[in-house]
């Protein structure tokens, strides 16, 4: 055995520790983002080692790698991995007030989504159902197009613009006849929402919905979700506009408080 195995602690050998010793180096970060090196002096591993554990984790989706910058911040696929264990996890515990005080004061289905950094996409965490005999059933735990529908482009309008880019450079998916699929065509619209900060759809997800979202935000002032509510559109009322949108940009706004976070402009 060499000195330096000595002198290394048992945790240091072994990897399931290491694993787990840089998610938390990564979760408990005051930067969104850390480099190879920084883990690696944190760690007190070699640059090699850290570069190979997270490159294992962004391959299960547990952590994703910014291309541009190769720095790396946690993924959804940790948050869906809490979620799927413990459905006490601190963000859906926190929302889930947020949730019932919008269905309580709107009598509409709340949902609550997360992006998925890694994928691009938004993925549907919690749900709480109106009293309506008429109203919609989220699917959950499902990666959906965050280019379509309320939540997912009140979540795009708020990335950096260059991952709006690079999601808006790909061929855009289409759900409905009304989903947008030409970046140009989303350009104003995003910027809208940007300048209003809600996000309002009709039949771009689901054929005969209205989805009214707003996005919540972390620490570092990074959006990570949206919080809304879908209604059937012969429910909608132009007169309810005003009062859904503020009930929603309430709920994203608590929701942000109560996580400590806050927006920070990104572009």
């Amino acid at each position: 055995m060499t000195n330096s195995q000595e002198k290394q602690p048992p945790q240091e050998r072994n990897p399931v520790s290491k694993t787990f010793r840089c998610l938390e180096y990564i979760l408990a970060s005051p930067d969104v983002e850390l480099g190879v090196r920084e883990l690696a002096a944190e760690m007190n591993i070699s640059p090699s080692s850290a570069h190979r554990i997270l490159n294992g984790m962004v391959d299960e989706g547990y952590v994703t790698r910014n291309e541009a910058t190769q720095r790396y911040g946690i993924g959804v696929g940790f948050m869906r991995l809490a979620y799927l264990s413990a459905d006490r996890l601190p963000i859906r515990h926190i929302a889930r007030f947020a949730m019932q005080k919008l269905v309580k004061e709107r009598n509409e289905t709340a949902m609550l989504g997360l992006y998925d950094a890694t994928k691009r996409k938004m993925i549907f965490v919690a749900a709480l159902e109106s009293a309506h005999p008429l109203r919609y059933v989220v699917e959950l735990n499902k990666l959906s197009p965050i280019h379509t529908g309320a939540m997912g482009l009140a979540v795009l309008a708020f990335l950096p613009e260059a991952e709006r880019k690079a999601i808006l450079s790909q061929k855009l998916e289409k759900l409905t006849n009304e989903t947008i699929t030409e970046a140009k065509a989303l350009a104003p619209v995003i910027e809208q929402i940007r300048q209003q900060g809600h996000a309002m759809t009709s039949n771009q997800r689901v054929i005969g919905a209205v989805g009214i979202a707003a996005p919540f935000f972390g620490a570092a002032g990074n959006v990570i979700g949206g919080i809304g509510v879908i209604l059937p559109k012969q429910r909608y009322e132009e007169t309810d506009a005003s009062d859904l949108t503020e009930s929603v940009k309430s709920a994203a706004t608590a929701i942000t408080q109560s996580i400590g976070g806050s927006y920070r402009a990104v572009d």
